[in-house]
């Protein structure tokens, strides 16, 4: 009883459905395991962003900057009521206690469009001064909403010159108009 010498690398006959199981287990191991890598770090790097934009979205530093915008009656007019915060916010936020700094940009809508806002402020106990506050309306008007009340008050003051000015012209011409009859 002669027996043929064992085959060295398995049955010749199954060679063909062995390479096809072992591609398979390669590109689901291989390539399937890199990309599974790849597609888990994309959704980490996803999720800090997400993290991030949300904890600057609902800072109150940004909550501030919404309200004050909120208020502006020039801002009403050309966006409508209601008004809301966009979800995007970039910039960067920095706090340690009651201190901190921060310098945003987001997005605001209303019914009428989209403005965008620019704040630069600093928190000192706990209570966050803004240096610059601005909204820039779809029209491409800018608003100043820290220095708004002051501008309003000098536009005021120079009407009130341009008026006492008026009259005391129209006074003048009135005497020379009265003297020359």
């Amino acid at each position: 009883m002669n027996q043929p010498p064992p085959v060295p690398f398995g049955d010749p006959s199954k060679v063909q459905q062995d390479n096809q199981a072992a591609v398979k287990k390669g590109i689901l191991f291989g390539c399937g395991g890199c990309g599974l890598v790849i597609m888990i770090g994309v959704l980490f790097v996803a999720a800090i962003v997400f993290v991030a934009i949300t904890f600057m979205s609902r800072s109150d530093v940004c909550a501030q900057a919404v309200a004050k915008a909120q208020a502006s009656a020039r801002v009403q007019e050309a966006l409508g009521q209601p008004i809301t915060q966009g979800w995007w916010v970039t910039g960067s936020i920095n706090t340690s206690n009651s201190t901190g700094e921060a310098n945003i940009n987001f997005s605001i809508n209303g019914p009428k469009g989209t403005a965008q806002v620019h704040a630069e402020a600093t928190k000192v106990n706990g209570v966050w001064n803004f240096s610059v506050l601005t909204v820039t309306l779809p029209d491409g008007k800018v608003v100043d909403l820290v220095n708004h009340g002051t501008a309003m008050r000098l536009e005021a003051r120079q009407q009130l010159l341009m008026h006492a000015i008026e009259t005391a012209i129209a006074e003048h011409d009135d005497h020379i108009a009265a003297a020359s009859a």
